[in-house]
C-alpha cells in the first residue's frame, strides 16, 4: 500500500502500473488482482487489463476467499462484470467492517420531537471535485424551515479553493472528523442528533464508509458517489431513479431504492462558463468535426476506442477530443489509433484547466460521445451545460446509464443508444447532417433551463421528499423499503 501511494502521488503511473501487475502474478488475490485492474486501465494497457479482469470476474463468482479485500470501484470499470459482482464485492468489503460495536444514537421518539430533521453528508470530496461541483447548490437550497444540514468531512489537506470554501458555507455546521478515529466519527454524528446519515462517497477513493457501519443515525443512505450498490448492510436506502435502476433491479442492490421521480443526479446551475476561447486556442482544426470525451483515462476500454477510430476513418474531416491524463495513456492511445490506420495526431488531448475554463472550451466540441460500463456523468452534464449534444449509451448497470438518465431529464431521449452499432450509426448520421444536429442543439439550449435536469430547486424538494418519507417509516415502526417519489408533489 505504501509503495502504491509514493507511486500514486508522483504520477508515476507506468511503475506503479508495472508494481501491481507483478504483485498480482506473484499473489494471485483477487484484491491485488482488482487494484493491477485499475492501475493498468489508468494508462490504457489493455491487454493486462483484460487478462486479469477474466480472472477476477471468475474469481468474485466463485467467491473471494476469507482474507481478501475486493474494492468494487475499479469492479465499475470492467466490461464483463454485472450488478450482481458489484454486489458480491460490496458485500464483500463490508463483511470486514461488521465486527464494529453499534454506536447509540439518540431515542426515535425524542429526534421526532426536534423542530427540524437533522441531515448528516459523510464526504471527503468537498473541494474541487466532482460532488463540490454538482452538489453545492443543493446543499444551499436545502428547506432550512424543515432540515438542518450537518457536513461531517474529512477532506484531504488540499488548500483552500472558491469550490470548497461555498460548499462548506452552504452548510448549517460542519464537523471537521479528519483527525477522528471511526469510533469517535460515529460518536460526533451521534452526539449531533442526526436522523438521516448520507454517505456521499460510497466506495471511492479515501472512504471512511465503516464509520456508519456503527450506525449512528436511525437511518442511513448513499448517494452521488457510487454508482451502484454498496453492498453494505449498515446502508438502509439508496437515492436512484427509474434510468439507473429500472424496475426489476431491485435485488441488484443491498439497499432499498428510493426513487426520484427524474434523475438521481443533482446538479449546480451556478457553475459559471467562462469566457469563450477560439479552437486556434485550443488546438482544435478550425474547420474539423469534433467529437469529445473527457472522461478519465480508467474509463476508456477497447470496445469504445476502436468504435471513435471507425468514426474518424468514416469521417476524414474529423478529429477526437480527449482528456489528457497522463503521459502513457496518450502515448498508447495514438500508438493503437495508428494501429487502427487512424493518424495520432488526429486525436487531441486537453489539458486539464479550471471548471469554468473547460466548460466554455466543452463549447468548441460538436458531439459528446459516451462510454462504457462506467460512462459519462459529470462529463455528461458538463457537456449539456456548456450546450453540446452528448450521446448516451444505456447499458446493464447503474455506472452505464447516468448519461441516459441526465439525457431523458432534459428531454432529448432520441440521443440514447443501446448497442455500439447504434451509437456508431447514431454519432456518424449527426456529423454528416449538420442539420439535424443543428436542431438537437437548439433544442438543448431551449430545454436547458425548462426541464428537470438542471432545476436545482426541483430536485432539492424530490429528495427532500424522499427524506421525509424514510422518516416516517422509521416513526411508524416500519423497516425500510422500496419508495418512489412522484413528479407532482
Amino acid at each position: 500500500m505504501c509503495i502504491r501511494d509514493r507511486l500514486g502521488e508522483a504520477r508515476k503511473l507506468k511503475a506503479a502500473a508495472e508494481h501491481r501487475l507483478r504483485a498480482a502474478e506473484l499473489t494471485q488475490t483477487l484484491t491485488s488482482q482488482i487494484h493491477a485492474v485499475h492501475a493498468a486501465r489508468k494508462i490504457c494497457d489493455w491487454p493486462n487489463a483484460e487478462r486479469l479482469e477474466q480472472s477476477v470476474i471468475e474469481k468474485l463468482r466463485s467467491g473471494p476467499a476469507p482474507s481478501d479485500y475486493p474494492q468494487p470501484f475499479p469492479i465499475l470499470t470492467m466490461p464483463t462484470a454485472t450488478p450482481r459482482d458489484v454486489l458480491a464485492a460490496g458485500a464483500q468489503i463490508a463483511s470486514h467492517h461488521l465486527s464494529q460495536p453499534a454506536q447509540p444514537h439518540r431515542p426515535v421518539a425524542e429526534l421526532a420531537a426536534e423542530k427540524k430533521l437533522r441531515i448528516g453528508y459523510l464526504t471527503p470530496d468537498l473541494h474541487n471535485h466532482p460532488m463540490a461541483h454538482l452538489a453545492t447548490e443543493l446543499f444551499e437550497l436545502h428547506d432550512r424551515a424543515r432540515f438542518e444540514i450537518i457536513l461531517f468531512d474529512y477532506a484531504p489537506p488540499k488548500g483552500e479553493s472558491p469550490y470548497r470554501r461555498r460548499a462548506l458555507a452552504a452548510f448549517d455546521k460542519v464537523v471537521d472528523i479528519r483527525d477522528l478515529s471511526h469510533a469517535e466519527a460515529a460518536k460526533a454524528m451521534a452526539d449531533e442528533g442526526i436522523v438521516i446519515a448520507a454517505d456521499i462517497a460510497g466506495w471511492t477513493t479515501g472512504n471512511r464508509a465503516q464509520i456508519l457501519a456503527r450506525r449512528p443515525a436511525p437511518l442511513t443512505l448513499q448517494w452521488m458517489g457510487f454508482p451502484g450498490t454498496m453492498g453494505a448492510p449498515w446502508i438502509d436506502y439508496a437515492v436512484v431513479d427509474r434510468i439507473v435502476a429500472p424496475p426489476g433491479s431491485e435485488p441488484e442492490f443491498a439497499e432499498k431504492l428510493i426513487r426520484l421521480p427524474f434523475t438521481y443526479q443533482c446538479n449546480d446551475r451556478k457553475r459559471r462558463i467562462g469566457e469563450r476561447i477560439t479552437r486556434a486556442e485550443a488546438g482544435l482544426p478550425e474547420d474539423a468535426f469534433v467529437f469529445c470525451n473527457f472522461n478519465q483515462s480508467f474509463k476508456l476500454n477497447r470496445a469504445f476506442f476502436e468504435l471513435w477510430m471507425d468514426l474518424l476513418r468514416q469521417r476524414p474531416n474529423a478529429v477526437l477530443w480527449l482528456l489528457q491524463e497522463n503521459e502513457w495513456a496518450t502515448a498508447t492511445l495514438r500508438q493503437h489509433a495508428q494501429s487502427l490506420g487512424v493518424a495520432g495526431d488526429r486525436i487531441i488531448f486537453a489539458p486539464r484547466v479550471s471548471l469554468d475554463r473547460h466548460l466554455a472550451r466543452i463549447g468548441l466540441a460538436d458531439l459528446a460521445l459516451d462510454c462504457a460500463p462506467y460512462g459519462s456523468h459529470t462529463t455528461a452534464s458538463d457537456a449539456l451545460w456548456a450546450g453540446v449534444p452528448q450521446l448516451a449509451f444505456r447499458g446493464h448497470t447503474f455506472a452505464s446509464r447516468v448519461s441516459a438518465s441526465l439525457l431523458t431529464a432534459i428531454g432529448l431521449p432520441e440521443l440514447i443508444t443501446d448497442t455500439l452499432e447504434d451509437h456508431r450509426n447514431l454519432a456518424l448520421r449527426l456529423s454528416e447532417d449538420r442539420a439535424l444536429l443543428a436542431s438537437y442543439r437548439a433544442r438543448l439550449a431551449e430545454n436547458r433551463l425548462t426541464t428537470p435536469l438542471f432545476d436545482s430547486t426541483g430536485f432539492t424538494r424530490y429528495l427532500e421528499a424522499g427524506y421525509e418519507a424514510i422518516w416516517r417509516r422509521c416513526l411508524d415502526g416500519l423497516p425500510p423499503d422500496h419508495i418512489s417519489i412522484p413528479a407532482n408533489l
